[in-house]
């Protein structure tokens, strides 16, 4: 997120960026007892009073609630999953807790120089079925799948036409406001039936290191671009496909 243009922030969450200097994206990386050794880090280093203040300001912006993430990886934990952070300290105990993903990727960046932020974002409650994957190749939508793609939701089979024509849609706003012409955009869709809005949730790299969904990544743009989706069938959960 980091390398995001304004325009693809435009369509994402409200949030607030904090960047973080080196001992604050250390003091991160510490939490982690696993991503210690590398960087000769003894334990858990303590972020700076500047850190804090900027972190108190920022969710004084957000009264409903906020959620946490650096650019690349979101702080998820059994404690604090699907809940909206409030206070300024119940943030600081969420960055205090372990998440090796967050420390591996923020110890790449620190080994490459590349800038690493905490933001801030406005809390939305997104039921999983409203999730959904894009996939762009020279900015233009090549496949769109069900972002949990092992779950059947039966909500989304009597919308998956309207679905389908709203993340058409919207694509051509998303892919003008990409950093990269090739990338894989998870976005969420508002479930009311009278406002299909699509909001950019993150951005992934276009290739294996990213889900393909319902795909296999030797399928995706070499064909029609499709909608793909769970529904049920007389013998079980079958893919369905609609044409983007």
């Amino acid at each position: 997120m980091e390398a995001w243009p304004p325009t693809l922030h435009g369509l994402s969450f409200r949030s607030v960026q904090i960047p973080l200097a080196e001992p604050d994206l250390l003091a991160l990386i510490s939490q982690t007892p696993e991503a210690r050794p590398p960087l000769e880090l003894d334990g858990r280093l303590t972020f700076s009073g500047e850190f804090r203040s900027a972190l108190a300001t920022a969710l004084r912006e957000f009264p409903a609630g906020v959620f946490l993430r650096t650019g690349s990886a979101s702080f998820k934990s059994d404690e604090f999953l699907l809940r909206p952070i409030f206070k300024a300290e119940l943030a600081l105990k969420r960055l205090m807790l372990p998440h090796p993903r967050v420390a591996r990727l923020a110890s790449l960046c620190l080994h490459h120089h590349r800038p690493v932020s905490l933001f801030v974002r406005e809390w939305r409650d997104i039921p999983p079925q409203s999730e959904f994957r894009l996939f762009f190749y020279g900015r233009r939508l090549v496949a769109a799948s069900q972002y949990h793609y092992r779950d059947l939701f039966p909500e989304i089979a009597p919308a998956a036409s309207r679905l389908a024509a709203a993340l058409s849609a919207a694509s051509a706003r998303i892919a003008a406001a990409l950093p990269m012409a090739q990338l894989v955009v998870d976005v969420a869709v508002t479930p009311s039936p009278a406002s299909q809005e699509v909001v950019v949730i993150e951005t992934n790299p276009f290739g294996a290191a990213t889900h393909a969904g319902l795909f296999t990544w030797s399928e995706i743009g070499r064909g029609d671009p499709a909608f793909r989706y769970l529904a049920h069938s007389s013998s079980g959960e079958r893919i369905e496909s609609i044409p983007l």
